[in-house]
């Protein structure tokens, strides 16, 4: 069965006792009352909500190799699922989107949400106005509502000279360090927005107590998002992953303001697999509000 070949396959993705601190939401999926298996069905007119997700106005889904279809991670049901029309392109702008239908899976389908594997795959299909998806990264897909009371931060991209015009300098790591009551490892700035920036950063070991941040800054106000773990010189934070966080696994899709606080939805390539989350400022730190997970693992 599906479900638990990718619960299965969660479990060796995340690890055991060593792996990140990081929360999965992992609902069972009660297939809904209609045909699950049309393409085209019009989800508006469903009326069974068993297995119903919250509706947050945000969803994560996976892309083909061409860049111009979309599939949902999830497979929970969505009683509005054409309510979803906007996704953010790789230029950290908005590209609409059309809801297709529910499609099905082929028994070609080895559970591997890639672009690789995305014919096969099934779920919540949806076409691109533009081919401005790309498989490399997870696909943040918006509702009207959603963006009605937010605006989303353009990334401002630079070419750099050398690779340490993006660390940590200066005042900025000296506080840090103090905050955090650790030493520098390494940093990196992976996102510009005008006068706001986003740095991954980690510290030297504590004994066997491994800590990476990440750090949202700007004039104003340092938001933490701390990922603590148990050293392990083969998995960490994540499977395989020699003791190391990874900077260059690590993605942030998308930056939006709300109200004066500041959410983004960051994407954590691992050997195993890639987790997508939806993060909310509150009270200096880096909220979870929404996981997705995909198993990715090469054959």
């Amino acid at each position: 069965m599906r479900i638990s070949i990718v619960f299965f396959s969660l479990l060796l993705f995340f690890g055991c006792s060593n792996s990140p601190k990081v929360k999965v939401e992992t609902v069972p999926f009660t297939p809904p009352a209609i045909d699950s298996q049309t393409v085209g069905i019009n989800l508006e007119d469903q009326t069974d909500t068993a297995g119903i997700t919250k509706d947050l106005g945000i969803e994560f889904g996976f892309c083909n190799s061409k860049g111009d279809k979309v599939l949902l991670m999830s497979e929970d049901s969505l009683l509005k699922a054409a309510k979803f029309t906007k996704l953010v392109s790789y230029n950290y702008l908005l590209d609409d989107i059309k809801f297709v239908g529910r499609k099905k899976p082929t028994e070609q389908d080895n559970d591997r949400q890639t672009e690789y594997n995305f014919e096969n795959c099934g779920g919540y299909l949806y076409d691109l106005k533009n081919e401005t998806a790309t498989p490399e990264n997870s696909q943040v897909l918006l509702t009207e509502n959603f963006l009605s009371n937010r605006k989303i931060l353009p990334e401002i991209v630079e070419k750099y000279n050398t690779a340490d015009l993006t660390k940590l300098k200066g005042e900025l790591r000296m506080r840090i360090e103090k905050d955090k009551g650790r030493k520098i490892k390494k940093s990196l700035r992976i996102r510009r927005t005008g006068e706001q920036e986003i740095y991954l950063v980690e510290f030297a070991l504590k004994k066997d107590s491994a800590l990476a941040v990440l750090v949202y800054l700007n004039k104003s106000k340092f938001i933490y998002l701390d990922f603590s773990a148990k050293f392990d010189a083969t998995s960490t934070w994540r499977v395989d992953d020699g003791g190391d966080f990874g900077m260059d696994y690590f993605k942030v899709l998308a930056v939006f303001e709300c109200d004066g606080k500041i959410e983004i939805v960051t994407d954590w390539h691992g050997a195993e697999g890639v987790v997508t989350t939806y993060y909310r400022e509150e009270n200096g730190k880096f909220v979870e509000v929404k996981t997705e997970s995909r198993y990715t693992a090469p054959l």
